[in-house]
């Protein structure tokens, strides 16, 4: 793992050390002494869930920087969250390990940050890992020097290439660590040197809207709707804009697309079809496999969504799929301040992904009579095994034929939610601001489409506790509890 000094990937792309300063507050005089895991009994349930790795963990500051100077160590960031699936398997199978966590003591000063809680610090770390590895994601790491520049990245590694990479980078910094740290810094002053500032040209709104199209077009899956080939996220601020564009143009290929696209939001893996709610993302084209974190932003955008394509495409089908999302919203993830947390984990209090959203034969037998199987074999399982340890996520392979199906699958779900799987799910109570205001956006866009005074309600309960919990002193805090 050479790739530490291979100047033309470093200056693609650096941070640059004010930067990094301006996001840190100071490590404890206590920590610089001897380093010891500092994440007990912390504010964040992500770096609380660390807190017992063997990892000696700090927590990200400009004592960090201090240290590794004074003891030339390059500094290993982790970045991840809560509710992260791959962040749980690299703690698993790395974090845990104690020969890779006795690397990380002796070699590096090893920091462990919640991107939730530093998301503009994050961006940089994400930016600089895309440019110089094509690919960033979460669990990131990132190589920093004691001066503060990056010098390497990547995203989930197996534990034994980890052991390998890390392994390469203490023997690099031993006999180079002069040139790296040099190639770093002058990769920020090249940064800063040739970084042109940002043009702005005057817009015409025509071709823009023509050229966006094009774009689209040349992206869109026309059969199984969403972009590319591979995983499926939502993208709601692009259906967004793309549903705007649509009630300007009327354009019959994107009404088609988009039609496409929230039908298999609404229909297929990335919805909770008994409990309510959205999850992140599919690892699959056809949208049937999720990673089933659940994020408050993506029920706030998601439910939005609907609302305005229940009107801009006359489907008013959609407007219950937004009443569905905000229901579980309000009843599953509104805390006891008044806010609402942040995500449900993709894994259970067993560690397993996706248990409580996995039903097999036997289960659902305990639970439903000979009719309401038929129904939930007919609309929810293309197939299902008779072998009860086979488990899997309900989504529609049909539409509803009639009324009484639709009450009678609805009456399914109650019974179902009632076995109370929800509460094996851990949970982050971050309450963000910044998320809680979406869903004020979400409460509201409700109120007025459905003229709902319940939404009414629930939008003035959520303004009040964000003045006053969240606006302080004339600044605006990031996140409440």
């Amino acid at each position: 793992m050479m790739g530490i000094l291979d100047q033309k990937v470093i200056f693609r792309w650096c941070l640059i050390f004010f930067c990094l300063i301006l996001f840190s507050q100071a490590l404890p005089a206590s920590a610089t002494a001897s380093l010891a895991n500092t994440l007990k009994n912390n504010s964040s349930p992500y770096l609380e869930l660390h807190a017992d790795d063997p990892v000696n963990w700090q927590q990200w500051g400009t004592g960090v920087l201090d240290y590794a100077r004074q003891h030339n160590r390059l500094i290993y960031i982790s970045t991840g969250f809560f509710s992260c699936h791959w962040c749980h398997v690299m703690q698993r199978e790395s974090f845990q390990n104690p020969v890779i966590a006795r690397l990380l003591n002796e070699h590096f000063v090893p920091v462990k940050i919640d991107r939730e809680m530093h998301p503009a610090l994050d961006s940089y770390l994400i930016e600089f890992v895309r440019e110089t590895e094509g690919i960033a994601g979460w669990p990131l790491n990132v190589i920093i020097t004691p001066e503060g520049y990056p010098v390497y990245g990547t995203v989930y590694q197996p534990p034994e290439k980890f052991e390998k990479l890390l392994n390469n980078i203490i023997e690099t910094w031993k006999s180079e660590s002069e040139k790296a740290s040099r190639l770093a810094r002058e990769a920020a002053e090249y940064k800063l040197r040739y970084n042109s500032p940002m043009v702005t040209t005057k817009v015409d709104p025509q071709v823009f809207s023509e050229q966006l199209l094009s774009d689209v077009f040349d992206n869109m899956d026309e059969f199984q709707g969403g972009f590319g080939e591979q995983s499926r996220f939502p993208m709601a601020p692009q259906l967004a804009v793309l549903l705007d564009l649509y009630r300007v143009t009327k354009n019959t290929q994107l009404e088609q697309w988009l039609l496409l696209t929230l039908d298999q939001i609404k229909d297929k893996g990335l919805r909770d079809h008994i409990h309510g709610g959205f999850f992140r993302y599919t690892v699959d084209p056809a949208w049937t496999e999720p990673h089933y974190e659940k994020m408050l932003y993506t029920q706030a955008l998601l439910s939005s969504i609907f609302l305005e394509a229940a009107d801009i495409l006359k489907r008013p089908d959609y407007l219950e799929v937004a009443r569905d999302t905000l229901e579980f919203v309000s009843l599953e993830m509104q805390s006891e301040s008044g806010g609402y947390l942040s995500s449900f984990s993709a894994v259970d209090n067993n560690d397993d992904e996706g248990a409580a959203y996995l039903w097999n034969l036997k289960q659902l037998s305990a639970i439903l009579n000979e009719n309401e199987l038929a129904l939930v074999k007919r609309y929810w399982f293309k197939s299902f095994s008779n072998n009860a340890s086979l488990a899997a996520l309900p989504l529609f392979h049909q539409h509803i034929q009639s009324g009484s199906d639709a009450q009678n699958l609805e009456s399914i779900r109650l019974k179902l939610r009632q076995a109370g799987r929800l509460k094996t799910i851990p949970v982050d109570n971050k309450i963000i601001t910044a998320w809680n205001a979406l869903l004020l956006s979400a409460y509201s866009v409700a109120a007025d489409k459905l003229d709902d005074d319940n939404y009414r309600h629930l939008a003035k309960q959520l303004r009040d506790k964000l003045i006053n919990d969240h606006w302080k002193d004339a600044k605006l805090y990031r996140t409440g509890f």
